[in-house]
């Protein structure tokens, strides 16, 4: 049986998307006019970049996963009206959530990963729940969710939440076949024309996807991404390219951003 603080984290996410969706004119007035960012955060950088662009901004957030919980830019997005394409492959995690919280807005929201060429591939995720922390794993590199099974991350979410993890292990780990978009189709289906922040947060291949979107070409004003899952070599090479294409840096937590300091 559930414990009371266990039924509470799990009910969260259906609480915040019926606000995000029947509450949206009362969110958007709250961030607005009453929210202030933590001083030297992500948040912050973004309340600053958004305030100035405004509903110029446009973004395409890779891994947008259900929009809401760890997810820096959804209030942001309401706020300031964005456009733009937020991709998540899951197929259960974009239809009820991903979708339902932006059905108002003016992005689009898309069931895919992005790859080198419009095809198919392999992503593999926790195969016994579908809670947030659980969905929030799912990556292209099995070995991303076996280290997170190694190290005790995933049985002290699952504790966390009144959960014990399966014996079984043929559930552990479980593969879904999702729909991969290039950038380059992604762009020209969706009339990209410039894009103010890339956001990416893909369980360890976000080098990967910087690369796949030809940043010498698209140089999106802002791009955030998730260092702390890549290894020290591409930890440096993802740097040094864009430090050639004018990027300047800055670290928070687990994140990096790269802003644009010059544009040809």
């Amino acid at each position: 049986m559930l414990r009371l603080t266990s039924l509470y984290r799990l009910l969260i996410p259906f609480v915040r998307l019926q606000l995000q969706y029947r509450a949206s004119g009362l969110l958007r007035f709250y961030y607005k006019y009453m929210y202030e960012p933590k001083a030297n955060s992500i948040a912050a950088v973004l309340d600053e970049y958004s305030r100035r662009l405004g509903s110029q901004m446009t973004v395409v957030q890779v891994g947008a996963n259900d929009g809401m919980i760890h997810d820096p830019i959804n209030k942001f997005i309401k706020r300031d009206r964005w456009g733009g394409v937020l991709l998540e492959p899951q197929q259960y995690v974009h239809d009820n959530f991903l979708k339902k919280v932006y059905a108002s807005d003016d992005v689009y929201t898309i069931c895919a990963a992005v790859g080198d060429a419009d095809g198919y591939s392999t992503l593999y995720k926790v195969g016994w729940c579908d809670m947030r922390w659980a969905s929030g794993l799912a990556s292209f590199q099995r070995s991303v969710l076996e280290t997170a099974y190694d190290s005790g991350l995933v049985q002290r979410a699952a504790h966390k939440h009144g959960l014990t993890v399966p014996d079984d292990r043929s559930v552990h780990i479980v593969q879904e076949q999702v729909v991969v978009v290039s950038p380059a189709t992604l762009i020209a289906q969706y009339e990209l024309t410039e894009i103010s922040l890339l956001m990416i947060d893909t369980e360890g291949y976000d080098y990967e996807v910087i690369k796949l979107f030809d940043i010498a070409h698209t140089k999106p004003g802002m791009i955030i991404y998730e260092h702390i899952h890549l290894s020290d070599s591409d930890k440096r090479q993802c740097q040094f390219m864009l430090e050639s294409h004018g990027y300047s840096f800055q670290q928070y937590g687990a994140n990096t951003v790269a802003t644009i300091q010059r544009r040809s």
